[in-house]
């Protein structure tokens, strides 16, 4: 069952094929392997829990997964809240709240009051215009 990560010996190889057969001793096995491979538990991991499915090791790995499991559906419900809310309100966007302010802005305009009215809209930032010239040194 999977290349290089062979978890349980096929009785038979068909050579032209590449069928695999099994013995009907082999089932219980191979039901073992898909349903923990179903769970998403890794080949490693499988391949520790077979020789004793029943042992603490066992136990505490299945513990363990079943662990990060129900931390991913944590995350997973809510990641679905979210998406449920972007999809009943729209999606909004993110803002940030900060005492940073730009240092310098410029930007060419036509009509000054309109662009103080559109930037005044468009951030939570108080405009305040200092003029200060420096002289140029020469080089």
């Amino acid at each position: 069952m999977g290349r290089g990560w062979t978890l349980l010996t096929p009785a038979q190889v068909d050579a032209r094929t590449g069928y695999r057969r099994y013995t009907r001793g082999q089932v219980a096995t191979a039901r073992m392997v898909m349903d923990l491979r179903w769970l998403d538990l890794p080949i490693h991991q499988v391949r520790q829990i077979l020789p004793d499915p029943d042992a603490p090791t066992a136990r505490a790995l299945l513990q363990a997964h079943a662990d990060r499991l129900a931390r991913q559906r944590r995350h997973l419900d809510r990641q679905l809240a979210r998406c449920t809310s972007h999809v009943i309100q729209g999606v909004d966007m993110p803002t940030t709240s900060t005492t940073v302010a730009p240092v310098q802005i410029k930007i060419g305009v036509r009509d000054l009051a309109e662009a103080r009215t559109f930037y005044g809209r468009a951030t939570p930032l108080e405009p305040h215009a200092t003029r200060r010239e420096t002289p140029r040194q020469a080089g």
